[in-house]
This record gives structure tokens, C-alpha cells and sequence, in this order.
């Protein structure tokens, strides 16, 4: 019976939070209406595999295995859950996968507290709602790692299944995200403390998952323009991506949180690090240092790369919020050993640990609360649709400058507007591998809208209104290119209205 007891115990201390996790995200996947990125993972989950084949070819080609994977997800559940549930199932097993991890380190309760941080994690939550790879791409980082550290474990042939796990694990991470792939790294460093046998075998899985990753990387690096529209990262703006990892996943300038999320995390490390160096103990040293790489090396490396090429976004570091929960993890099994009379004598590590833990935690709470009341993350598609047909007539005409990286745009508005024939046009159009920067759209009708596409300035009359649809601030290009299609007074920022990402902007035409 105690062993029976110990397993409820461990099953509860991973099952609850990924339950948590399910809760606060279900609601903003059901109930958020999608992004521009996740309607791009829509219109491509849309296309048959021979279409995605074709599509592409034009963009996102490094996404290809997650739009297959979606494209299967909504052949079976269709609608915006469908194409959500991928996430929302993958940002749950990863609740479970780092628990355990943490519970084969420092027991239950360091189980219960690593499930807990990532399932409370507003990055996680964010990422368990939004259909697009980084969720995906995370929970394949968790279960390598969880593979890694069994193997590791394991001797002679009992290693073979687990090193087959980690290999396969490392591969699915990176066919979802590149990236990913710098949250693998610190494994060396278990491989290491375990001697020459595991380090080479954990050299041989990397090289053998590297020999399926690389060709895939190869082929997806021939749209790395895709992501030049990244911009330029201060250290200000860096710090503020890494405190993404706690409080919140959106902001570009730190707040009090951020700092104190930061500062918690910091301290904790610190601390754990002290005690066991104390106390002479090599392995926990060794597991808090494979926990820091995971949290801290993807945003140094990336931060790096920056410096030549920006490549730096909260996204990108979505497998990082592992890290950080086996810190956190890690200060509920931390004991004072008798060398450090400071901790013992004053508040006891126990103490001190749960204090830090629970600050993390609490510091999470805010930026879920916020989330969850928001209604949108990043696009307010249906604000901007009702905007534009209270306001448009029929006969003005509708401007939408979609950029490379934006394939939802387009889509989003015929989507929220109601106009299906412009939907039904954005589809076959990827389909085909074909997309243009900009195009104008003449209104035949509204509610719901109803556009016709016309040449180039061959549309009537002149001097009449029409409306831009674009993500962010026009660019001195899309002015450009706005009025070669006839489009002038455009570049009034003043006078547009903003929707999250989006904006509408009010100009008229002229032949």
C-alpha cells in the first residue's frame, strides 16, 4: 500500500497542474479569435499535403511538419479548437514530462512545484491557446530532456530505448522549431557527470538526430528573408524578452514584475548553488547548472546572433520556460547541510525556498489575469471587421498590404468580415504558391462584406474613400505601393485605428 500511495501521490503531483494548465487556456482557445499567424496555420492546415507541398515553396517551409500535423488535428476536429488543440495537448504532456523530471531528481513535491511553474507560466498558457509551433515544439524539448536524463541513468542495453526516445524527441523539436534545438544543448553537461560511456553515447543520439535535422534545415534555410522584418534589439528590449520567461509574454519594456520575477529566479539559482556547494554535493550543482542552460542559453545564443542578424523574440524561447521551472523546482528540495550555519541558523533553506517559489508564482498571476481578460492576443480581427463595415459602403474600396510574414492577414479579414469569396481567393492563391504585397479590393456590398478584386486603377470613381488594413505603422514602401495601386493619403497615422497589431487607416483613391 505505501508504494500504491506514493504513486497516486506522483500522479497527482504532475496530473494536477497539467489540468491547470488545460483550465486556463481552454477558455482563450475556445473563445480568442485567431492571430495573423495562426490564421496562416489555418489557410495552410486548409490545403491538402500535395497543395502544402506547393504552397510552401512561397513561405514558411520551416513550419511544413507542424502544418501536416495541424492539417491531420482538424481533418478529424475542425473549427479554431482543432487547430488549437495541438498546442493545448502539447503544453500539457510538457507539464508532466518536466514534473517528472524534477520528481526523479528531488521527490514529489519538487514535482508538484516544476508541473505547477510551467503550467502557471503566462508564456505557456499563452503559447497552450495559440496555434502555431512553439507549444509543439516545447513539449518535444521536455521529453528529450526526460529521455536524456533516463538514458543517462540507465546501464547497458536497459539505455538503448531511452537514447531511441531522446534521438526521436530531438528530431520532433526541431522539425517544429530550429531553435528549440539550444534547450537541448545542456544535456552534455548530465551526459558529463555520468562519465566517458554516457557522454559518447549522448554524442552518437545528437549526431544521429542531427543526421535527420540537418537536410530539413538546409531546405527551410532558403527563406531566412522571411524573418528580416525582426527588429534590432536593445539591451533594454533583451531584458525584457527574458523576463518573458516568467511574468509575461508580450511585453517589450520591463515592469516590477519582470524585475521580480527576474531577481526571484536569480536569487534562487544563487542560493541553491551555495547550499550545495557546501554541503560538497556535486549532483544537484551538476542538475541546477543543465536547468540554467536550459533557461539562460537559448536567449544568450540568440541574443548573439542578434547582434549580426536579429533572430531574438519571446517565441523563439518558449522551451526556456523548462529551465526555469526545475529552478524553481529545485528550491523545495534544498537542505540546509551543516556547513551552512547563515541559512540554518537564520530561516532555514526550506524556508527560504518556498519564499522564493511562491514569489515566482504569484509573480505569474497578474499577467494571466490580464491575458485572460483581454479577448485577443496580439490581433483584434473582429474589432477592426465591425469597424470597417459600420463605416464602409459599397463602391469604396478596401486596401490590404499583407508583408511576407504576414500570410493570415488577407485571410483574417475576409475571414471576420464575412466576405468568403476573398477568403476562398486567399487560399487558392497560397495554393498556387502566389501572393501579392498589396492588392485593393472594391466593396459590392456589407454585412456580411462582399469585395470584388479589380486591376490596378481601374476602378471608378475617382476620389473615392477607401480603407487600409495593414499590421503596424505603414512603411515608407507599402506608401509606395499604395498609391502605384492608386491609393493616396495614406500615411496618416493619426488617423487610424488600432486593433492589437492591426490597423485600419481611412484614405481615399484616385485614378
Amino acid at each position: 500500500m505505501p508504494g500504491y500511495g506514493r504513486l497516486i501521490s506522483s500522479l497527482l503531483a504532475v496530473g494536477l497542474p497539467a489540468a491547470l494548465l488545460v483550465m486556463l487556456a481552454l477558455p482563450r482557445a475556445i473563445g480568442f479569435p485567431l492571430s495573423r499567424d495562426e490564421l496562416a496555420t489555418a489557410t495552410f492546415a486548409s490545403l491538402s499535403p500535395g497543395e502544402q507541398a506547393t504552397a510552401v515553396t512561397l513561405v514558411d517551409a520551416v513550419a511544413t511538419p507542424y502544418y501536416l500535423l495541424v492539417h491531420a488535428v482538424t481533418s478529424v476536429l475542425p473549427g479554431d479548437l482543432g487547430i488549437r488543440l495541438p498546442s493545448l495537448v502539447a503544453t500539457a504532456v510538457a507539464a508532466v514530462a518536466v514534473g517528472v523530471l524534477a520528481g526523479r531528481w528531488w521527490g514529489v513535491h519538487s514535482s508538484a512545484a516544476a508541473a505547477a511553474l510551467l503550467a502557471a507560466n503566462p508564456l505557456m498558457v499563452a503559447l497552450a491557446a495559440t496555434a502555431r509551433p512553439a507549444a509543439t515544439a516545447t513539449v518535444c524539448v521536455a521529453l528529450a530532456l526526460l529521455c536524456a536524463d533516463i538514458a543517462i541513468s540507465a546501464r547497458g542495453q536497459s539505455a538503448v530505448v531511452p537514447w531511441v526516445g531522446f534521438v526521436a524527441a530531438t528530431v520532433g523539436a526541431g522539425v517544429m522549431h530550429l531553435f528549440s534545438l539550444l534547450a537541448v544543448i545542456p544535456v552534455i553537461a548530465l551526459a558529463l557527470r555520468r562519465g566517458r560511456r554516457a557522454a559518447v553515447s549522448c554524442l552518437l543520439a545528437a549526431v544521429a538526430s542531427a543526421v535527420v535535422i540537418c537536410p530539413f534545415a538546409w531546405w527551410a534555410s532558403s527563406q531566412t528573408g522571411q524573418v528580416s522584418w525582426i527588429p534590432a534589439v536593445e539591451a533594454p528590449v533583451a531584458l525584457a524578452i527574458l523576463s518573458n520567461l516568467v511574468t509575461s509574454p508580450d511585453r517589450l519594456a520591463l515592469d516590477v514584475l519582470d524585475a521580480l520575477g527576474l531577481v526571484a529566479i536569480a536569487l534562487g539559482t544563487g542560493a541553491a548553488l551555495v547550499i550545495a556547494a557546501r554541503a560538497r554535493q556535486i549532483d544537484p550543482i551538476v542538475r541546477l547548472t543543465f536547468a540554467f542552460g536550459v533557461a539562460v542559453l537559448p536567449w544568450l545564443t540568440l541574443l548573439a546572433v542578434s547582434a549580426v542578424s536579429p533572430v531574438l523574440r519571446t517565441g523563439y524561447l518558449a522551451p526556456s520556460t523548462i529551465g526555469v521551472a526545475l529552478i524553481g523546482a529545485s528550491l523545495v528540495r534544498v537542505e540546509a547541510p551543516d556547513g551552512a550555519a547563515w541559512v540554518r541558523h537564520r530561516i532555514g533553506a526550506r524556508f527560504v525556498g518556498a519564499v522564493l517559489l511562491a514569489g515566482i508564482l504569484a509573480s505569474t498571476i497578474p499577467a494571466n489575469v490580464r491575458a485572460a481578460s483581454a479577448g485577443f492576443r496580439h490581433d483584434d480581427f473582429p474589432g477592426l471587421a465591425s469597424e470597417l463595415l459600420a463605416h464602409a459602403e459599397p463602391g469604396d474600396m478596401v486596401a490590404v498590404v499583407q508583408r511576407r510574414h504576414e500570410t493570415g492577414l488577407a485571410a483574417g479579414v475576409a475571414r471576420y468580415a464575412g466576405d468568403e469569396a476573398f477568403g476562398s481567393e486567399v487560399r487558392q492563391r497560397l495554393a498556387a504558391a502566389s501572393a501579392l504585397s498589396a492588392e485593393v479590393r472594391q466593396i459590392v456590398a456589407t454585412a456580411p462584406l462582399q469585395t470584388t478584386q479589380t486591376p490596378a486603377r481601374a476602378w471608378a470613381p475617382n476620389n473615392c474613400s477607401a480603407w487600409v488594413v495593414s499590421a503596424g505603422e505603414l512603411r515608407d514602401d507599402d506608401v509606395h505601393l499604395l498609391r502605384r495601386l492608386g491609393i493616396v493619403k495614406a500615411v496618416d497615422d493619426g488617423e487610424s485605428r488600432r486593433f492589437g497589431g492591426l490597423r485600419l487607416t481611412p484614405a481615399r483613391c484616385d485614378r
